[in-house]
Order: structure tokens, then C-alpha cells, then sequence
């Protein structure tokens, strides 16, 4: 070796392999000088650029470089390496090579339907739900289980289920009962029920000309009013008047309907004048408006009928009563029972859509 001290050859022709005086040479001199020499590169560039090349991996920058001898580390404060997008998150690939993440969504999957991941195009990714759930967001689900509290509109609820606020249960537009938040309930479409109000014989009156005539009928003698088969111009009659229930709904038309028999078969022909009034009317006044309704007796002898009568008119928003006037128009040709008809009493059937009247 040119320089070097030693005479001999490297290689021992004898053996093939180094001389020992070599092989003493590089362990007690030439190790050492190298590491020496190693120790002694310098630790901050701070000009330019120093390539570092091995196994054909290329920095194009290696900053602040280190060896560490005891360790026989390699090490860099800063290593820039060109092939790397900047700003991206980097992975060994199956080769044991260093690449940039293209995209997270890749290493960041989601829950389908619980949480969303997108890629923003930038090595970052934004985590959502598939809807909104902020205070202020309106959101939807087709079926929830609660555990224990269900408030809306406030966060002190005191019961398991208590709402703040105007509230709907049924339908969306038609059909639903409507709950204000002052407590006042409505009932819309099919929620709405039909109710009755029964007027028995009692609260029937016979003070006209020709008065029904109020008998004990049957054996249990509850009370009727008797209609004689008279003439027309002796044809008897009975009045009533029932005040507008608070919970009636004033779109629907109200229906009477009379609860009566005969012991003969054949068919009777009912007469109904009414007049509705308002607070101040006069009550005196003759009939607003006139029905008629024919009706078959029942088969049996003395059963029971009942006969609706319809196409009474809506009310105005003013009126809170109804008065009427029922005769048995026995001396008509349509009547043809000839013997006397028992009215039992009449129901007032009609349409409610709330409780009552709010306060």
C-alpha cells in the first residue's frame, strides 16, 4: 500500500487471506482513524447542501448530521428528501421504502352511517356525522331509543316526557292532535270524536197547542211522549233546546237523532223546525229553518228506532243555542202508522275537537 509502513504483502500467497501483519494494522490503526475521522465531520452545515447516497436512497439535504461512534448510529437534525409531498404523512411501502400519503381516507375508514371521513385534498381529513347534531340543527332518524328523559324545548324536564312548546301527534297536516303550549289540546280530522247529548223525555217539553202527551211506557214505565194518529190540524208536537257544547266543532253539522216505536208497523214522518240565537236574540222567533224525515217502524211490536235526522245547518260563530220543534206529522199521506208513536228521547249527536273551552 502506497504510504503505509508495511513492507510485505496484504495477501498471504501461502493462505489467500490477509497477512497478519495486515490484519493487525487495520484493527490497531486504521479502525481507529476512521472513527476518529468520522467523529471529526462536522455537525452544522450551514451552507449548501451535502448528498448522502445509500443503497439508492438520496437526501438532498442532510442538516446537523451526527455519528455516533459507541452506537455506530448515523443520524440528521434534518433530512429533506425530494420524491416526499410536503405537508403529507409518510409510510414505508411493502419495498421498505418511504412514500408520502396520498390520501388518510385510505388509513381512516369511518363507520358506515355513524361517522363520515373526508379527504380535504391537503393530508387531512375532516371526521363529521352523516347529519348534523349541533343545538341549533334540525335532525332526523327513523326510530330512537330513549333510556330515560325526553324533553324538548327544555333542559330542566321533570317528567319522563314533557314538551315546552306547541306540540303535534298523529299525522303531519290532516289527521294529529294538536297540543298548545298553554296546554290547550285540539283534535284535527279522523282525531276528532263524535259525542252525544241525550235528551230524555224529561228534558222534552209538551206546552204547545196540540202537546205530545207524556205517559209511563212499559212495563218498567220509563218516561215518552205519546203522538196521537191525528189530523193535520190536531198533529202533536214537543219542543227542546240544548245549549252549543264548548268542544263542538262548528265545521261539522250536528244531527238529531229521535229515539222512538210504534206497536204497528208502517212508517211515521218527523218534522223539525229550528232556529240557532246568540247571546241577545230574540227567542220568541218562529222557525229559521225546517227538516222532514220519514222512518219505518220497527217490526217487532214497540221496538225500538232510531231515526237521524240530518242537514241541519252550520252554525254562526255567535250562536250558542239551539231551539226546535218536533212534530209528528201524522196527517200526512207519508205517515202511515195508525195508531200512536212513543218518543223515548232525543240524542244530540255532533263532532268534538277539543276538551273544552280553554280559560
Amino acid at each position: 500500500m502506497a504510504g503505509s509502513p508495511i513492507r510485505e504483502p496484504i495477501i498471504d500467497s501461502r493462505t489467500g487471506k490477509l497477512s497478519p501483519v495486515w490484519e493487525r494494522y487495520f484493527v490497531l490503526t486504521l479502525t481507529p482513524m476512521i472513527t476518529r475521522l468520522l467523529e471529526e465531520i462536522p455537525t452544522n452545515f450551514e451552507t449548501g447542501s451535502v448528498p448522502f447516497v445509500k443503497d439508492g436512497f438520496l437526501a438532498e439535504d442532510i442538516t446537523n448530521l451526527n455519528w455516533d461512534a459507541s452506537g455506530l448510529i448515523l443520524s440528521a437534525l434534518n433530512v429533506i428528501i425530494g420524491s416526499l409531498t410536503p405537508s403529507r404523512l409518510i409510510f414505508s411501502n411493502p419495498d421498505k421504502m418511504i412514500e408520502s400519503v396520498d390520501s388518510l381516507t385510505s388509513w381512516i375508514a369511518g363507520t358506515i352511517n355513524q361517522i363520515t371521513v373526508t379527504d380535504n385534498l391537503d393530508g387531512t381529513v375532516t371526521l363529521s356525522t352523516p347529519q348534523d347534531i349541533d343545538t341549533a340543527a334540525d335532525v332526523e332518524f327513523n326510530s330512537a331509543t330513549i333510556g330515560d328523559t325526553l324533553s324538548v324545548g327544555t333542559s330542566t324536564p321533570d317528567t319522563s316526557f314533557q314538551v315546552v312548546g306547541d306540540a303535534k301527534l298523529g299525522e303531519d297536516t290532516t289527521n294529529y292532535i294538536e297540543i298548545k303550549s298553554d296546554g290547550e289540546l285540539n283534535l284535527h280530522g279522523t282525531a276528532r270524536v263524535r259525542k252525544e247529548i241525550i235528551l230524555d223525555a224529561g228534558a222534552i217539553k209538551a206546552l204547545g197547542a196540540n202537546p205530545a202527551t207524556l205517559i209511563a211506557h212499559g212495563v218498567l214505565e220509563i218516561p215518552a211522549f205519546q203522538f196521537a194518529n191525528a189530523t193535520t190540524l190536531n198533529q202533536n208536537t214537543v219542543s227542546f233546546a240544548f245549549k252549543r257544547p264548548v268542544d263542538l266543532d262548528a265545521t261539522i253539522a250536528v244531527s238529531l237523532l229521535c229515539s222512538w216505536s210504534s206497536s204497528l208497523t208502517g212508517n211515521t214522518k218527523w218534522q223539525l223546525e229550528y232556529a240557532f240565537r246568540s247571546l241577545n236574540e230574540d227567542t220568541t222567533v218562529g222557525a229559521e229553518y225546517t227538516i222532514t224525515k220519514v222512518a219505518a217502524a220497527s217490526a217487532t211490536s214497540n221496538g225500538l228506532v232510531f231515526t237521524e235526522i240530518t242537514g241541519i245547518n252550520l252554525p254562526d260563530a255567535n250562536d250558542i243555542a239551539l231551539i226546535c220543534k218536533l212534530t209528528r206529522l201524522s196527517g200526512d199521506v207519508q205517515d202511515t202508522i195508525t195508531t200512536t208513536t212513543e218518543l223515548q228521547g232525543v240524542l244530540v249527536s255532533y263532532t268534538s275537537d277539543r276538551l273544552g273551552e280553554s280559560l
